[in-house]
């Protein structure tokens, strides 16, 4: 089934003001719902989400707590799979219908996470199913720590906090254990929220205190200028015309700090050369004052489109968009580039937990091989293009695509890395690039996980 053939559409349109009852049950039918469709499509969950939002007519307070069950349940999944597995040794819980794994999951989660009463959660989620009420007593009565002590160290932390072995047992290569498990604490929690002003804007800087006055919580970010932290009133922030209009734009601290270390300027040729969805191509046309020359390209047609539609409308007019593979190295005569490789999105987990289950070596691999041509492809091409500079990026907390990535094009090609001052974060230890190459952890800097090398051709 694609994506775009399904619908969120409410039989009718709920007008009448809902008890806090019927907001939970109206509730937890539609997470059902969403999870069903996110499990029958390859459309990413945030996608279904949003899908749900923009189409469902439920009341805000509904939306609020389908948001949070859908998201929390996803990010548990190991967990509470590994419970339910136990309810019944007589059911085997992945030969269930999807609904009903989905049914399962969702009432385990209310009950051990938030103390929801069974009886309840039965009646909501279960109704009929009786053997299914069997299996959820069970494993909500299950002692978890009792039950995995046979396990070894790495299945015990996977189901613990949630997290594919391979992830775990590539972090502790490069990681103490305590550390691990901070940041995969810090996963299971709720990402930070920053946003920006959009100075191309016609409010500009005076959308932050439009927000404010509009009951939106922010603070400055102490690092990074011009860079705000979300405290509280995100849920009001995005219904804001200042938000709908491109005033503000939310953008996460280390892709900022990402164009900020490539450090575009009007006098420059820059290159963006995987550029969609279009993020850091409208900072890096606003550090460039909507001035000079910037080039972005993307091979997807669709999201150069739609990328393309979204900066036109935030302001930038400077842009000119190019569709083609940047391996084959369709652009020359840059002085900078920023090559935002596509990659495994690893470092995004807090934000976007469905990535967890959705990850494998051989993804991994294929976008591996991609990372490296592109590398390959720039260096070769700017052979003759000595002093030209280059930020490599991915949004991923495994060193396959980023130490492993530099430390490869340092031995082969005539590069050099440019110092990242300033900046706190240095990469794994133990490669050749490690000094001078900046990583960030959500645990550690409050930001997405993160990769950033900057070199120069010579």
């Amino acid at each position: 089934m694609s994506a775009q053939t399904l619908r969120f559409e409410s039989k009718e349109r709920i007008i009448l003001s809902l008890n806090q009852d019927e907001i939970t049950r109206l509730a937890r039918a539609r997470a059902v719902e969403v999870i069903v469709k996110y499990a029958d499509t390859k459309a990413s969950l945030r996608h279904m989400l949003r899908m749900y939002l923009q189409e469902s007519h439920d009341d805000a307070a509904v939306k609020r707590q389908v948001q949070y069950l859908v998201i929390s349940v996803i990010r548990h999944k190991n967990t509470i799979d590994y419970l339910l597995t136990r309810g019944d040794p007589t059911l085997s819980f992945g030969k269930l219908d999807v609904e009903d794994q989905i049914r399962l999951r969702l009432a385990l989660f209310e009950n051990r996470w938030l103390n929801e009463p069974l009886m309840t959660l039965g009646s909501h989620y279960l109704k009929w199913r009786t053997k299914l009420r069997s299996v959820l007593q069970t494993a909500a009565a299950i002692d978890l720590d009792q039950s995995i002590e046979s396990l070894s160290e790495i299945e015990k932390l996977s189901i613990l906090y949630s997290h594919p072995t391979f992830i775990i047992e590539t972090l502790l290569e490069h990681m103490n254990e305590d550390e691990v498990i901070e940041l995969m604490k810090e996963n299971q929690t709720p990402p930070i929220t920053y946003l920006r002003p959009n100075t191309m804007s016609e409010i500009g800087t005076l959308s932050i205190s439009n927000l404010i006055s509009k009951g939106v919580s922010l603070a400055p970010d102490p690092e990074v200028q011009n860079l705000f932290i979300v405290r509280e009133g995100l849920a009001d922030l995005i219904q804001t015309k200042e938000f709908r209009n491109g005033a503000v734009l939310i953008h996460d601290k280390a892709s900022v700090i990402a164009v900020d270390i490539l450090g575009p300027k009007s006098e420059h040729i820059v290159w963006d050369a995987c550029a969609a969805p279009g993020m850091k191509t409208q900072y890096i046309c606003e550090k460039m004052e909507n001035e000079g020359k910037l080039i972005a390209s993307d091979i997807n047609r669709n999201r150069l489109k739609g990328s393309m539609k979204r900066l036109k409308s935030w302001g930038c007019s400077s842009v000119a968009w190019l569709l083609g593979d940047a391996i084959e190295c369709p652009i020359t005569g840059a002085n900078k580039i920023l090559i935002d490789a596509p990659c495994t999105s690893t470092g995004m987990l807090q934000s976007h937990p469905s990535y967890k289950w959705r990850l494998n070596k051989s993804w991994l691999f294929s976008l591996m091989t991609i990372q490296s041509k592109l590398l390959e492809a720039v260096i070769s091409s700017y052979s003759d293009y000595p002093e030209t500079e280059v930020v490599y990026s991915t949004c991923s907390m495994l060193p396959h695509e980023g130490e492993s990535q530099i430390d490869s094009v340092l031995e082969r090609f005539d590069i050099e890395l440019v110092d990242i001052e300033d900046i706190p974060g240095q990469g794994y230890s133990g490669f050749n690039c490690s000094k001078k190459v900046r990583r960030f952890f959500p645990h550690l800097h409050k930001t997405n996980g993160f990769f950033v090398a900057k070199f120069r051709i010579l």
